[in-house]
């Protein structure tokens, strides 16, 4: 899918991109076919005109049958100065597609972005994407937590995920995968906490659709956003 987008984003932007990265499960080394995203973040140098954004929807709509999709267009001018939440010109995801606003979402996908990132076009992510202020990426993975509760009937995995890695960043002010949350919730999180964190790493790694304890999830999630 790779190999069709990027020439793509290439030829619709043409001197309007500055940058183009990958990020998240594929550069974590984390990805699952069965239950990844492909996350790009893409950086242009001037917001976009509306029918090159309608042109670039159209074609992610196509590629997003090929394999899922995440990615996000930001202009210079919506990262320079840093504001929080963080302006946006185009996001698209399977569940979402936005353009022309704000949100504290992308505090945390910059930061995973500059951690490991690849660069598809352009500069290596730290020497263009700015460094996200430690307050603003810690709020943003903690309202994440907000977002996981009101999914967490089908989504009770995710949930525990999320909450290992907003515990981990806490206390030792590292970004993580989900993969490598679960591995230090293993560790580190309450021993009570412990068996439903190893039901959420399995089903993470599995193809298939495993299960994880709801009212388990429900009570890890409960006691880490009492923390905040």
């Amino acid at each position: 899918m790779l190999v069709e987008l990027v020439p793509r984003v290439r030829d619709l932007l043409g001197p309007n991109l500055r940058a183009m990265y990958l990020y998240g499960s594929l550069t974590f080394d984390c990805y699952n076919p069965a239950r990844s995203d492909v996350d790009i973040l893409v950086v242009t140098r001037r917001r976009m005109a509306p029918e090159t954004r309608s042109a670039l929807a159209a074609e992610l709509r196509r590629l997003a049958e090929i394999a899922p999709i995440e990615i996000s267009f930001l202009s210079r001018g919506d990262l320079e100065p840093w504001r929080y939440p963080t302006p946006f010109d185009y996001h698209f995801s399977g569940e979402d597609e936005g353009q022309d606003g704000a949100d504290a979402y992308f505090a945390t996908e910059i930061a995973n972005a500059r951690t490991r990132g690849v660069a598809l076009v352009g500069p290596p992510p730290r020497k263009l994407l700015p460094d996200v202020p430690d307050e603003d990426f810690l709020d943003a993975i903690e309202r994440d937590l907000d977002w996981v509760r009101e999914r967490l009937d089908e989504r009770p995995g995710y949930a525990v995920l999320n909450c290992c890695r907003v515990l981990a960043y806490r206390q030792e002010r590292t970004v993580m995968s989900k993969a490598q949350g679960a591995e230090w919730g293993l560790r580190a999180a309450p021993e009570r906490f412990r068996p439903v964190v190893a039901e959420a790493a399995a089903m993470y790694a599995s193809p298939d659709d495993l299960p994880v304890d709801r009212g388990a999830a429900a009570e890890f999630l409960e006691w880490v956003q009492r923390g905040r």
